[in-house]
């Protein structure tokens, strides 16, 4: 009864053996008529892999033939049905990874060919089974055969051995789009709670490496498209500079530089010849500085506002600061609609604060726009026709200290405008802000670029261990104190707090006891 052989056709019956057969179906392939009958167990009559099909043919002539119920395969499915097809070799096998991983069971590969994948479950005991071959168009793969249910109990303890790096990277794109940049110990432990699956740390890392590279493209590669984003740049933004500048290593490299700044600007060359060699000390800072930041952590700070873009290609890192300073530009112009008066708010606020409590200085005019203000036993020379002070805070900061309010304030001149320097005008902040950027199109539409020359990565050697990410605090910054929730004071916390509750916080207390 298991074989029906004719002249001129050969039919080959598969039987799963069970005592109530629910489906059987009839499937004209070719020269082959092939009989499956599902059931729950496959029964000892189940055909070696070699007899699966007959000597007259092959996967390929059988995907040429038309057959019901093809199913395209759903991303991230945890199910995988006889006839779903795949984009390609890869698609399946990750799907398989997935499939295993979701249902948590490890097999092992009899055969993996790049027209062909069978596997089968590690327990020996277990009869589950797939096999899925190419079709006819070279490309898509399709499931032929899957023996189930799978039933087997051992094999779940070691579903983490076919979680794959490449896998881990399929699995994280979203997260990564969507959370931005997560460390591997915490991919780690969101792999555990969503698959179940405890993968080493640094299966995780390459992961991760992986997935960035899946979805931005290799960091190495983004060099290549560096002349094409300078020339979108250029011809979507007219006026704009793009050239090397600090970076030069010889003297004839640096002068040819300079002579460049020099025809677009002749007093930026001026001002660089006068104070290239000066001592960069803050009591030797110009008085047109007007600046009082007198670290270096404005690009840590950068780095900070752009964010997670720091660990995308050069590409895309470039893009996304682009996008964030045209996001930016536009948000400050829309601020200013909202301004009135002549000073930016911020210098408002810090002359509102200075302006009070000056009743402890002493006012000893030399004449109308000239004093000397005494406090306790020390005196400072304040001029307000010269906008200065012997203490030097008014020259740096650009904006009156608070011995020159103090003498100000006596003078009962209101008007402040005289006295601060016009970068803090509105006026100023709006001609800092006047210009737009344009945006861009996509890459893919960018005008393709060949000008003889390739940009390569540096050659750099990644040093041992964990890469440090946040900056290197200076000695002289001033520590972060701890402020007590209980007193207001400063130096301990609320738990050791031995002082006496300030008003809010018994306050606080009282509506506490009141709601419960």
């Amino acid at each position: 009864m298991l074989n029906m052989y004719h002249v001129d056709k050969e039919s080959t019956v598969y039987v799963m053996k069970n005592t109530n057969v629910e489906t059987s179906s009839m499937q004209q392939r070719g020269q082959d008529d092939v009989l499956l009958v599902h059931g729950g167990e496959e029964s000892e009559y189940s055909l070696s892999d070699e007899s699966y099909h007959s000597s007259y043919s092959t996967d390929v002539e059988i995907d040429g033939e038309e057959h019901g119920g093809d199913e395209h395969y759903k991303k991230d499915s945890r199910t995988i049905k006889v006839n779903s097809t795949f984009e390609n070799v890869i698609e399946f096998r990750r799907a398989l990874v997935h499939y295993a991983i979701t249902n948590e069971f490890a097999y092992f590969t009899e055969k993996s060919e790049p027209t062909r994948v069978t596997a089968r479950c590690v327990d020996l005991g277990c009869k589950w089974r797939i096999h899925a071959s190419i079709q006819q168009d070279g490309i898509t793969f399709e499931v032929k055969t899957l023996v189930e249910p799978h039933s087997c109990t051992e094999s779940k303890k070691g579903a983490n051995k076919v979680a794959s790096q490449g896998w881990i990277a399929s699995v994280l794109k979203d997260k990564l789009k969507s959370d931005g940049d997560v460390s591997p110990i915490v991919l780690q432990k969101w792999i555990m709670k969503n698959y179940n699956v405890d993968v080493p740390y640094m299966r995780v890392f390459r992961g991760k490496e992986q997935a960035y590279n899946d979805m931005y493209g290799k960091w190495e590669d983004s060099f290549l498209q560096m002349n094409e984003f300078k020339e979108e740049l250029l011809r979507r933004n007219p006026g704009s500079v793009v050239e090397r500048a600090a970076g030069t290593y010889s003297i004839t490299e640096h002068e040819k530089v300079l002579n460049d700044i020099d025809e677009a600007c002749q007093d930026v060359r001026t001002y660089l010849d006068e104070n290239h060699k000066s001592i960069w000390s803050r009591c030797k800072f110009g008085i047109m500085a007007t600046y009082d930041y007198m670290t270096n952590n404005v690009l840590e700070a950068f780095n900070s506002w752009i964010g997670d873009a720091r660990y995308k290609p050069v590409i895309d890192l470039l893009d996304c600061i682009r996008e964030k300073i045209m996001i930016r530009l536009d948000k400050k112009r829309r601020l200013l609609k909202t301004w009135k008066g002549t000073l930016v708010p911020r210098t408002k606020r810090y002359l509102n604060k200075i302006s009070k409590n000056l009743g402890i200085y002493e006012v000893c005019r030399s004449g109308e726009n000239r004093a000397e203000v005494k406090y306790m036993d020390r005196r400072w020379d304040v001029s307000l026709d010269d906008k200065t002070c012997t203490c030097g805070v008014w020259q740096v900061r650009g904006v009156p200290c608070i011995h020159a309010t103090a003498f100000i304030t006596f003078t009962m001149d209101e008007n402040w405008d005289n006295f601060v320097d016009s970068y803090f005008t509105i006026e100023k902040f709006k001609l800092a802000y006047a210009l737009e950027v344009s945006p861009m199109p996509a890459r893919d539409q960018w005008v393709h670029m060949d000008i003889g020359e390739k940009i390569y990565p540096p050659a750099i050697k990644r040093p041992p261990g964990r890469l440090r990410k946040n900056r290197i605090k200076p000695n002289d910054e001033p520590k972060k104190r701890q402020k007590c929730g209980r007193c207001g004071e400063y130096g301990h916390r609320q738990k050791t707090c031995k002082n006496a509750a300030s008003q809010d916080e018994e306050s606080t207390s009282k509506r506490r006891r009141e709601n419960n």
